[in-house]
């Protein structure tokens, strides 16, 4: 008699836009054999997401108690199952979800130019110490966006004390171009650690990146992801065995221009307001050789194209001699 199956997740490490290549025939027979053994599943359950992946870790759930999951999971690579196994456990209570987006317009789009930050929290309310860690991320855009290559960077908490065996965090980069999907793997381990212990919720690291005015009205998403050499997105606890955190995204954004397109230009520090500190920015990138604005339309306060000492002038004339007001946002 066969398994009722619903699936859990199947997140792979593809290029699911351009420049993916498609699934091997036989990778898609080997990985539904394999998992037909393993569940005597039918094998239609598993087609939907082998279309354009050639490495898939397929987790299925199982099981009329619910108190009780079971876990399959089916690695593949090209023509090789790497590796097959089951875990039965307690439906887990732990997440990692996007918590802000740094930089992120009051609308909720992301704005092409200033840097963006997305910051990811840990939620793990109950069970053993995590001992080690694997989660990977993927930014990519549905309708061929293009971005900064991305960076991942830890929150300072210690890592080194609490994963040794990576003397902190083991981050690894694959495909990170700015275009197709850039992936992101992190990962720690360590018995010997202080490791974490819940109830943890903090905020753990943030994905930076920028997009680009040219791809306004365009999309960039950020969601979970395998990484080379692989493994299960999961925290391994001790005791308790290895605890499956959900994932909140996947996350997308529509890219807009930076400006504020419901007021006027002249915001050059990009800080919410225009006073003397936005004055003082264009003054010494003028002059000085200094930062950029983070928006370059922000800096070009009076709507020519181009920053220059007319555009300081307007904005020193706005804010301290009543001046006109500059230019509307595009």
């Amino acid at each position: 008699m066969k398994r009722t199956l619903t699936v859990l997740a199947a997140l792979s490490l593809c290029l699911v836009a351009a420049g993916s290549w498609p699934a091997q025939p036989a990778t898609v027979a080997m990985v539904e054999q394999t998992v037909a053994q393993l569940t005597a599943s039918s094998s239609d359950i598993i087609n939907r997401y082998l279309d354009s992946c050639d490495w898939i870790d397929l987790m299925l759930i199982d099981g009329p108690d619910s108190g009780t999951t079971v876990t399959y999971h089916v690695e593949a690579w090209e023509t090789d199952i790497i590796s097959t196994y089951v875990s039965v456990g307690p439906p887990s209570d732990s997440a990692i979800i996007l918590d802000t987006v740094y930089g992120i317009k009051p609308d909720g789009k992301l704005p092409a130019g200033p840097d963006l930050k997305f910051m990811m929290r840990w939620i793990y309310s109950t069970g053993g110490k995590i001992v080690g860690f694997s989660n990977g991320f993927r930014v990519y855009s549905p309708d061929g966006a293009t971005w900064q290559p991305i960076v991942l960077e830890p929150q300072s908490l210690d890592w080194e004390y609490r994963f040794p065996l990576c003397a902190g965090l083991c981050i690894s980069y694959h495909s990170v171009n700015g275009s197709g999907a850039d992936t992101v793997g992190v990962g720690a381990g360590g018995t010997f650690g202080t490791g974490i212990v819940p109830p943890f919720d903090t905020l753990v690291w943030w994905i930076e990146t920028q997009v680009y005015s040219a791809d306004t009205g365009k999309h960039l998403c950020v969601d979970s992801s395998f990484f080379p050499p692989g493994g299960p997105w999961c925290w391994a606890t001790m005791p308790g065995g290895n605890v499956f955190p959900n994932w909140s995204g996947p996350h997308c954004f529509e890219i807009a221009a930076c400006c504020n397109h419901d007021g006027i230009r002249g915001d050059a520090d990009y800080s919410g307001s225009i006073n003397v500190a936005d004055a003082v920015l264009l003054v010494d990138y003028i002059f000085f050789g200094g930062s950029p604005p983070p928006c370059l339309e922000e800096g070009d306060v009076d709507g020519d194209g181009s920053i220059n000492i007319a555009d300081a002038v307007h904005l020193v004339q706005y804010i301290f001699f009543g001046g006109p007001a500059p230019a509307p946002c595009p």
